[in-house]
Protein backbone atom coordinates (compact mmCIF):
# COMPACT_ATOMS: atom_id res chain seq x y z
CA UNK A 1 0.00 0.00 0.00
CA UNK A 2 0.85 3.60 -0.22
CA UNK A 3 1.22 4.18 3.48
CA UNK A 4 3.71 3.66 6.00
CA UNK A 5 1.97 1.25 8.22
CA UNK A 6 1.86 -2.36 9.60
CA UNK A 7 5.49 -4.52 8.38
CA UNK A 8 6.65 -7.60 6.55
CA UNK A 9 9.08 -10.16 6.98
CA UNK A 10 10.64 -13.29 5.05
CA UNK A 11 12.91 -15.69 6.45
CA UNK A 12 14.10 -18.78 4.42
CA UNK A 13 17.43 -20.62 2.34
CA UNK A 14 18.51 -21.13 -0.86
CA UNK A 15 20.40 -24.31 -1.86
CA UNK A 16 22.55 -24.13 -5.31
CA UNK A 17 24.43 -26.94 -6.78
CA UNK A 18 26.41 -28.05 -9.52
CA UNK A 19 28.11 -31.29 -10.93
CA UNK A 20 29.99 -32.15 -14.21
CA UNK A 21 31.58 -34.89 -15.21
CA UNK A 22 33.24 -36.13 -18.57
CA UNK A 23 33.20 -39.41 -19.92
CA UNK A 24 34.97 -40.00 -22.74
CA UNK A 25 33.29 -41.57 -25.26
CA UNK A 26 30.14 -40.33 -23.89
CA UNK A 27 30.40 -36.50 -23.59
CA UNK A 28 30.13 -34.13 -20.63
CA UNK A 29 27.17 -34.73 -18.50
CA UNK A 30 25.83 -31.80 -15.98
CA UNK A 31 23.24 -31.43 -12.94
CA UNK A 32 22.37 -28.08 -11.48
CA UNK A 33 19.78 -28.11 -8.68
CA UNK A 34 18.40 -24.62 -7.63
CA UNK A 35 16.23 -24.88 -4.28
CA UNK A 36 14.53 -21.68 -2.13
CA UNK A 37 12.77 -23.33 1.24
CA UNK A 38 10.97 -20.35 2.81
CA UNK A 39 10.80 -20.80 6.59
CA UNK A 40 8.11 -17.71 6.85
CA UNK A 41 6.98 -15.10 4.98
CA UNK A 42 4.20 -13.30 6.88
CA UNK A 43 2.84 -9.62 7.04
CA UNK A 44 0.38 -6.86 8.79
CA UNK A 45 -1.14 -4.40 6.96
CA UNK A 46 -1.75 -2.48 9.64
CA UNK A 47 -0.41 -0.64 12.69
CA UNK A 48 -2.88 -2.09 15.13
CA UNK A 49 -2.00 -5.18 17.40
CA UNK A 50 -2.94 -8.34 15.64
CA UNK A 51 -1.79 -11.77 14.73
CA UNK A 52 0.07 -11.30 11.00
CA UNK A 53 -1.00 -13.38 8.03
CA UNK A 54 1.11 -16.20 7.22
CA UNK A 55 1.88 -16.43 3.58
CA UNK A 56 4.03 -19.49 3.19
CA UNK A 57 2.09 -22.07 1.44
CA UNK A 58 -0.35 -19.85 0.57
CA UNK A 59 -1.50 -19.29 -3.39
CA UNK A 60 1.89 -18.16 -4.93
CA UNK A 61 4.25 -17.90 -1.74
CA UNK A 62 5.46 -21.52 -2.07
CA UNK A 63 7.15 -23.25 0.84
CA UNK A 64 9.18 -24.78 -1.68
CA UNK A 65 10.42 -23.84 -5.25
CA UNK A 66 12.62 -26.11 -7.07
CA UNK A 67 14.55 -26.76 -10.24
CA UNK A 68 16.58 -29.63 -11.40
CA UNK A 69 18.56 -29.39 -14.89
CA UNK A 70 20.10 -32.53 -16.11
CA UNK A 71 22.04 -31.55 -19.60
CA UNK A 72 24.49 -33.47 -21.40
CA UNK A 73 26.86 -32.22 -24.62
CA UNK A 74 29.08 -33.97 -26.94
CA UNK A 75 30.89 -31.86 -29.70
CA UNK A 76 28.18 -29.67 -31.29
CA UNK A 77 25.06 -31.80 -29.66
CA UNK A 78 23.67 -31.07 -26.48
CA UNK A 79 20.34 -31.87 -24.50
CA UNK A 80 18.90 -31.19 -21.29
CA UNK A 81 15.65 -32.13 -19.37
CA UNK A 82 14.31 -29.22 -16.67
CA UNK A 83 12.31 -30.40 -13.56
CA UNK A 84 10.26 -27.21 -12.14
CA UNK A 85 8.77 -28.40 -8.43
CA UNK A 86 6.01 -26.28 -6.98
CA UNK A 87 5.15 -27.19 -2.99
CA UNK A 88 1.28 -27.67 -1.98
CA UNK A 89 -0.28 -24.35 -1.81
CA UNK A 90 -2.96 -23.57 0.72
CA UNK A 91 -6.63 -21.48 0.34
CA UNK A 92 -9.59 -20.66 2.52
CA UNK A 93 -12.59 -21.99 1.70
CA UNK A 94 -15.07 -20.40 0.27
CA UNK A 95 -18.22 -22.38 1.99
CA UNK A 96 -17.39 -25.84 3.71
CA UNK A 97 -21.08 -26.62 3.73
CA UNK A 98 -21.87 -25.62 0.82
CA UNK A 99 -19.18 -26.57 -1.72
CA UNK A 100 -17.71 -29.47 0.80
CA UNK A 101 -15.30 -31.02 -2.57
CA UNK A 102 -13.17 -27.74 -2.79
CA UNK A 103 -12.17 -28.23 1.52
CA UNK A 104 -9.64 -30.65 2.17
CA UNK A 105 -9.20 -29.68 5.60
CA UNK A 106 -12.62 -28.14 7.03
CA UNK A 107 -11.58 -29.00 10.77
CA UNK A 108 -8.53 -26.56 10.35
CA UNK A 109 -8.29 -23.91 13.35
CA UNK A 110 -5.73 -20.91 14.44
CA UNK A 111 -5.37 -19.34 17.53
CA UNK A 112 -6.59 -15.26 17.76
CA UNK A 113 -4.91 -12.86 19.39
CA UNK A 114 -6.80 -13.77 22.75
CA UNK A 115 -5.47 -17.39 22.23
CA UNK A 116 -9.04 -18.51 20.90
CA UNK A 117 -9.22 -21.27 18.95
CA UNK A 118 -10.93 -19.54 15.44
CA UNK A 119 -12.26 -22.13 12.62
CA UNK A 120 -10.41 -21.71 9.23
CA UNK A 121 -11.03 -24.31 7.12
CA UNK A 122 -8.92 -24.72 4.48
CA UNK A 123 -7.80 -26.18 0.96
CA UNK A 124 -4.46 -27.95 0.30
CA UNK A 125 -3.68 -28.74 -3.24
CA UNK A 126 -1.01 -31.17 -4.20
CA UNK A 127 2.51 -30.25 -4.91
CA UNK A 128 3.21 -29.50 -9.06
CA UNK A 129 6.07 -30.57 -11.37
CA UNK A 130 6.30 -29.63 -14.55
CA UNK A 131 8.99 -31.54 -17.32
CA UNK A 132 10.95 -29.72 -20.06
CA UNK A 133 13.25 -30.85 -22.58
CA UNK A 134 15.37 -29.68 -24.86
CA UNK A 135 18.10 -30.51 -27.98
CA UNK A 136 20.44 -28.39 -29.07
CA UNK A 137 22.47 -28.32 -32.11
CA UNK A 138 26.04 -25.55 -32.31
CA UNK A 139 26.28 -24.91 -35.89
CA UNK A 140 30.23 -23.75 -36.89
CA UNK A 141 28.75 -20.37 -38.19
CA UNK A 142 28.17 -19.41 -34.32
CA UNK A 143 24.70 -20.20 -34.12
CA UNK A 144 22.87 -22.81 -32.18
CA UNK A 145 19.39 -24.07 -33.16
CA UNK A 146 17.48 -25.86 -30.49
CA UNK A 147 14.01 -27.47 -30.36
CA UNK A 148 12.30 -28.52 -27.28
CA UNK A 149 8.95 -28.58 -25.57
CA UNK A 150 7.85 -27.46 -22.42
CA UNK A 151 5.28 -29.24 -19.83
CA UNK A 152 6.19 -32.10 -21.75
CA UNK A 153 3.61 -34.13 -20.33
CA UNK A 154 0.77 -31.60 -20.76
CA UNK A 155 0.27 -31.53 -16.23
CA UNK A 156 -2.19 -28.69 -15.28
CA UNK A 157 -1.88 -26.71 -11.89
CA UNK A 158 -4.45 -26.98 -8.92
CA UNK A 159 -7.54 -25.11 -9.57
CA UNK A 160 -7.71 -22.41 -6.93
CA UNK A 161 -11.24 -21.64 -5.90
CA UNK A 162 -10.38 -17.92 -4.08
CA UNK A 163 -8.72 -16.74 -7.11
CA UNK A 164 -5.55 -15.99 -5.31
CA UNK A 165 -3.98 -14.64 -8.08
CA UNK A 166 -5.51 -11.60 -10.48
CA UNK A 167 -8.35 -12.93 -9.87
CA UNK A 168 -7.92 -16.07 -11.69
CA UNK A 169 -8.00 -19.31 -10.27
CA UNK A 170 -5.06 -20.88 -11.84
CA UNK A 171 -1.75 -19.61 -10.27
CA UNK A 172 0.20 -17.81 -12.98
CA UNK A 173 3.72 -19.17 -12.48
CA UNK A 174 2.26 -22.24 -14.17
CA UNK A 175 2.14 -23.56 -17.71
CA UNK A 176 -0.90 -24.00 -19.80
CA UNK A 177 -0.60 -27.29 -21.98
CA UNK A 178 2.05 -28.07 -23.62
CA UNK A 179 4.43 -25.97 -25.64
CA UNK A 180 6.63 -26.89 -28.69
CA UNK A 181 9.63 -24.39 -29.59
CA UNK A 182 11.99 -23.78 -32.12
CA UNK A 183 14.64 -21.54 -31.47
CA UNK A 184 17.93 -19.80 -33.36
CA UNK A 185 20.45 -17.97 -31.80
CA UNK A 186 23.38 -16.49 -33.64
CA UNK A 187 26.30 -15.07 -31.39
CA UNK A 188 29.00 -12.15 -33.40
Amino acid sequence: GGRNAGYRETEGYDFDVSYRFDLENWGAFTTQWNTTYTVRDENLSTNAPGIPNQNTSFAGSFRIRSNLNLGWELGDFGASWTIRYYSAMKESCLSAAAFPEECSDPDYRYPNIDGESIAAPLNVTGATAFNDVQFRWTAPWKATISVGANNVFGREGPVMYTQPNANVSYYGGFDIGRFYYARYTQRF
